[in-house]
């Protein structure tokens, strides 16, 4: 039975940017919702993140920290490799903020998908 959900997961992510290593050595841990941030809600170019590091579009995340550590690897589901660079206010439970360029903010709405650690 782990064999079959470790090809059907090797399945789903083959077009990601995770290696089929990384998918064997992925860790589900569930469904989260996924928002999106821009660091000109944080105070512009000059943002540093909870962790020091200059935001990425479609890689840095803010996670709660009691929950996902900083640092952690991510696979999200539909989305890619992220990392949990980042901490938000309203980034509670299992909510993941992505960074986003700017006018992509609102468009681009809340979705709710798998989330896995890279080990």
């Amino acid at each position: 039975m782990k064999k079959i959900a470790i090809a059907a997961l090797a399945l789903m992510i083959s077009a990601s940017t995770v290696s089929a290593e990384q998918a064997t050595l992925m860790k589900p841990i569930g469904t989260y919702e996924i928002t999106a941030y821009s660091y000109h809600e944080g105070g512009g170019e000059n943002y540093q993140t909870a962790s020091q590091r200059t935001p990425v579009p479609y890689y840095t995340v803010a996670v709660d920290p009691s929950v996902i550590p900083l640092g952690t690897e991510l696979y999200i589901e539909g989305i890619g490799e992220v990392r949990a660079d980042d901490t938000g206010g309203a980034v509670k439970g299992n909510v993941i903020d992505l960074h986003v360029g700017y006018d992509e903010t609102d468009s681009f709405g809340r979705k709710h998908r798998q989330v896995y650690i890279i080990r």
